[in-house]
């Protein structure tokens, strides 16, 4: 029996996936290559972002454990996370407000690096899946941040 919550982020994942080719395919069928190339590229960023979005509303009881015990709510911060995490992905895939939700998904996943991810694996500096989770929150941060960054270029140039 396959687990709600894997079925969830799988879906979830999906359905963003085929959704994005569906929005983007004048983009991903005309223009020079690079341009098709960048127009994937989004559509490959919200993707994941949705499948751990739809981790986050499928599995929040168990999440919210993970909230630091200093922040109130721990299960409102794993639902919005979630919320936040497909917002992020549709506002990828229709090219709409990429700037603002590139930069705010983009701080959100380097604040995780610096208060559950570091402490985790300063605690734990033998778990390889404490160091994959660091580097992946990290590499999806820094990449969110220089697109919402290549996004405001455009806009004013």
């Amino acid at each position: 029996m396959i687990s709600r919550t894997v079925v969830t982020m799988s879906t979830t994942g999906l359905l963003v996936l085929v959704a994005g080719i569906a929005a983007r395919r004048r983009e991903l069928t005309r223009g020079p290559v690079l341009e098709r190339a960048i127009a994937l590229g989004r559509i490959f960023v919200a993707a994941p972002l949705a499948t751990f979005g739809g981790l986050h509303l499928a599995a929040a009881r168990e999440l919210s454990q993970m909230v630091p015990a200093y922040m109130p709510w721990h299960l409102f911060w794993a639902y919005l996370v979630g919320v936040a995490l497909l917002a992020t992905a549709c506002s990828l895939i229709f090219n709409r407000a990429v700037r603002w939700s590139g930069l705010l998904a983009g701080m959100m996943l380097l604040l995780f690096v610096a208060m559950l991810d570091v402490p985790n694996v300063l605690a734990h500096q033998q778990d390889r899946f404490a160091w994959a989770v660091l580097l992946r929150d990290a590499a999806f941060g820094a990449g969110l941040l220089a697109l919402a960054g290549s996004v405001a270029a455009q806009t004013r140039g």
